[in-house]
């Protein structure tokens, strides 16, 4: 059931559900990323990233800051889901 959640759902679209915006892209370890802002961000520095995981090929999201998503590693479309609240 999980990885046929983590099929269905982008990363970018549960993130923007929970009311993150797009702020821009970047590159990370050589891959195209999108960063968005967290809801109520203080610092306006977009904090959460969202990539494809060289080692797993996964689509994950990291983040900084005073974020929920920040605990030093990456997060699936699950992880993001449950966390923010958007399953239950």
């Amino acid at each position: 059931p999980i990885e046929r959640f983590n099929a269905e759902h982008g990363l970018v679209e549960l993130l923007a559900r929970a009311g993150y915006r797009v702020a821009g892209r970047c590159v990370i370890n050589g891959e195209p990323a999108t960063k968005l802002l967290r809801p109520n961000s203080d610092s306006g520095i977009p904090g959460a990233f969202v990539y494809r995981h060289r080692v797993s090929g996964k689509e994950v999201v990291f983040s900084h800051g005073a974020d929920v998503l920040n605990d030093g590693r990456p997060h699936d479309a699950w992880d993001v889901a449950t966390r923010l609240g958007l399953v239950t």
